[in-house]
């Protein structure tokens, strides 16, 4: 039987859509909305693991298999380590056909392009084309004409379509969850200091609460609501960088593996999207190790210091001292330029609904997804 798994959340204000409260949504739908207002990067939010308290069902997790891995203490395993795991386990699994890395100059796409010149021949490098435009090369100009140029195949990426066809020839290779391994939390103010941030949440609140209040929406409500989940899990999460650490690993996880079937063509369904879309960071030792590495190892309110594992990674192949020290954190420049008509609704038998064309069903659809 047809149910939804996940909604574009943001897009439940459309005239389409009749009053949340007739709909049961619950009482707490307003700050619940001005929070995804704050958080625009994604379309909407969904818990892996703990109590969902949030407004929908939780049935996409249990779908698709996006549930966090079991938490490990003795995990021990460096980043690099994983990271040679990673692309070790990509060619033992998926090599049936070539591979398309979507590079864009940034840390996280200069770990997979990486990983596979570490690890693989020159020969394995025939079966991968790397994605990439003008603004990806400007982002790291030596590791791409040292690299990248003499190795690879190389497409433009800024009007790439992906759709059906692409998916059929390639494997498709993103770096789009390395955000959150670490947070997420480049965004932060510059007064945010390590000593701040290193504060016990629950036992210091009230700073947290007010940070939480500048960047997030209502504060002292998302603080609330994300600390009961936290308290129902048996992981430790106890400075304010382990509260935005948890809210991205586990609320936002879903929805980011997700987003880029936004911005993908109409026609790919999204089971052929999650088998042939790569999202490099989505393997359980990534996760693992973002779990057991100290928070202040995932965050620096010196911002050469951040990513800094990544980047390490990046150190130890091309010894690139001013890279190494000096590359910061930013907003990647390099991706594609193509979007799509966007999706309202994903079920678990069909293709994604469009509230434009199919809003009839995902009225009848869409009481069933309320947690009320």
């Amino acid at each position: 039987m047809t149910k939804i798994l996940a909604l574009d959340q943001q897009r439940l204000i459309d005239p389409h859509i009749p009053s949340l409260n007739d709909l049961g949504i619950r009482s707490d739908w307003k700050q619940y909305q001005e929070f995804l207002t704050y958080n625009q990067n994604f379309n909407g939010f969904y818990y892996r693991t703990g109590i969902n308290n949030l407004p929908f069902k939780n049935d996409l997790i249990d779908h698709y298999h996006f549930e966090m891995p079991d938490y490990d203490s003795k995990f021990n395993l460096s980043f690099g380590e994983v990271s040679d795991l990673r692309i070790a386990d990509l060619v033992k699994n998926k090599q049936d056909k070539p591979w398309l890395v979507m590079y864009s100059g940034g840390i996280d796409s200069t770990v997979i392009m990486t990983a596979i010149l570490k690890n693989l021949s020159p020969a394995e490098f025939e079966n991968i084309t790397v994605a990439c435009n003008q603004l990806s090369v400007i982002e790291y100009p030596s590791f791409f004409y040292d690299y990248i140029k003499p190795n690879f195949k190389i497409v433009d990426s800024t009007y790439q379509t992906y759709n059906s066809a692409l998916y059929d020839q390639y494997y498709v290779l993103d770096g789009e969850l390395g955000d959150l391994l670490y947070g997420a939390v480049s965004w932060l103010p510059d007064q945010a200091s390590n000593q701040l941030l290193l504060k016990d949440f629950r036992r210091e609140p009230d700073p947290l609460i007010a940070l939480l209040n500048e960047l997030k929406g209502p504060g002292t409500w998302f603080y609330d609501l994300l600390k009961e989940n936290i308290d129902s899990v048996d992981i430790p999460v106890t400075t304010y960088i382990d509260f935005f650490w948890w809210m991205n690993i586990n609320m936002c996880w879903a929805p980011a593996l997700l987003r880029p079937l936004h911005q993908r063509g109409q026609a790919l369904s999204v089971d052929k999207f999650l088998q042939n879309n790569i999202s490099w960071y989505d393997s359980p030792e990534y996760q693992l190790w973002s779990m057991t590495v100290p928070a202040n190892e995932k965050y620096s309110a010196d911002i050469a210091l951040r990513k800094l594992a990544s980047k390490k990674y990046i150190y130890d192949f091309d010894h690139n001292e001013y890279y190494y020290h000096f590359k910061c954190k930013s907003m990647s420049v390099g991706r594609s330029k193509v979007t799509t008509q966007d999706w309202f609704c994903l079920t678990d038998d069909g293709p994604p609904l469009y509230i434009e064309q199919d809003w009839r069903q995902i009225l009848d659809l869409l009481p069933a997804h309320i947690n009320r």
